[in-house]
């Protein structure tokens, strides 16, 4: 009877310490701990482009002579998927780091020369406008997610100014509209170089 009550307090005693290291232990965290940002970028399949700048001439109808003004200040800053200051100044830094390039999120230039140039005969109106030369990628952004893993969540292109960049004077063409109509104006788009 000694051996079997032995037995059974061990028993029990057992089965109280187990019950109470349950109790105790600390639960398991929904998710895991992670050292690394929030957002991650990656920067790829760079491109030399020229970009439009924000000033331009008047429209000019076939054969008129178009005048760009010494004087004139153009813009160009970045443009594309991310374009919010802070998000894009790190997108900057790392398409300056894995692409090999150096841009920066806006410039400006001043003409120092009047330049003219005259619109081809035929049925398209013509304008100047600065360009300047610049780079397009494409931002891929992940965001970190449990368990410790990246998730791809926003991609798109991106286009960023050349820091010191040269300028070049382009001619933009739109359709002459028809007499008493007014012609839908254009978008300038990037102009792959190359």
């Amino acid at each position: 009877m000694m051996v079997k009550k032995t037995v059974h307090g061990g028993l029990v005693a057992s089965l109280t310490a187990g019950l109470l290291a349950a109790v105790a232990a600390p639960a398991t965290p929904a998710f895991a701990v992670c050292d690394g940002p929030k957002y991650k970028y990656t920067t790829t399949s760079k491109s030399l482009v020229l970009l439009p700048g924000s000033y331009k001439t008047a429209w000019a109808d076939p054969g008129a002579t178009v005048t760009y003004a010494k004087g004139k200040t153009t813009g160009w800053t970045v443009g594309g998927t991310f374009t919010a200051k802070a998000e894009a100044g790190i997108i900057l830094a790392k398409a300056e780091t894995s692409l090999a390039i150096s841009v920066t999120y806006s410039w400006s230039n001043t003409t120092t020369q009047t330049i003219s140039q005259k619109v081809p005969k035929g049925k398209r109106q013509g304008r100047l406008r600065l360009y300047s030369d610049g780079y397009r990628y494409k931002v891929t952004k992940y965001q970190l997610k449990s368990p410790c893993k990246y998730v791809k969540i926003k991609s798109g292109w991106q286009t960023a100014p050349k820091k010191k960049a040269d300028t070049s004077v382009v001619m933009e063409y739109r359709k002459k509209p028809p007499v008493g109509k007014a012609a839908a104006d254009i978008t300038p788009q990037p102009i792959p170089v190359g």
